[in-house]
């Protein structure tokens, strides 16, 4: 219902697949509670978050990957909870920040009341126990924090590469 983050290692079969496809989420029955993120067809990543019906995508404004198979990239995406303003986010592409469009975005008050007893699926969307849009490909090191990581955490945690211990506290990497 805070301020998170989700950090992971991505190779899709296929950058720029012939359909949608979502590595990992969960929408509850109700659908009005939600998170995920997309592979467009285009190779850009989609970020949606909805909470009480509230929902926010924010889109990279260029491709992440190519066309066709290609290298591990890390995805590293901050959610903060804007409290009495909106919600605000961050992409992360191996270690930097990345540009990115706002489509709408989530009220404070309707981030603090995000509710759900589905769980995170990898893989896929989990919609309400039904798998969504499978992903193709390999995921790694998913893991998810309950605090917005800094850049310099997302640069410790993208260089040390998909084997990184990320319950240690290691200089600046102080997210653990």
């Amino acid at each position: 219902r805070g301020s998170f983050s989700y950090s992971f290692w991505l190779k899709p079969d296929d950058g720029q697949p012939a359909s949608l496809q979502r590595p990992f989420g969960t929408a509850n029955n109700a659908a009005q509670d939600a998170f995920w993120v997309d592979l467009q067809t285009d190779g850009v990543i989609n970020v949606r978050h909805e909470a009480e019906n509230d929902p926010a995508d924010y889109f990279t404004n260029a491709a992440v990957f190519g066309d066709g198979g290609g290298n591990w990239k890390h995805i590293c995406v901050t959610v903060t909870d804007g409290d009495a303003g909106n919600s605000s986010y961050i992409i992360y592409v191996d270690g930097a920040a990345v540009a990115g469009t706002l489509s709408a975005a989530v009220a404070g008050t309707a981030h603090d009341d995000w509710t759900s007893t589905d769980n995170v699926w990898i893989g896929g969307l989990n919609n309400d126990g039904t798998i969504n849009s499978a992903y193709a490909g390999k995921i790694d090191e998913f893991a998810i924090f309950n605090a917005v990581l800094d850049a310099d955490a997302v640069a410790v945690i993208y260089a040390a590469g998909r084997s990184y211990d990320l319950t240690a506290n290691d200089g600046n990497y102080d997210n653990a």
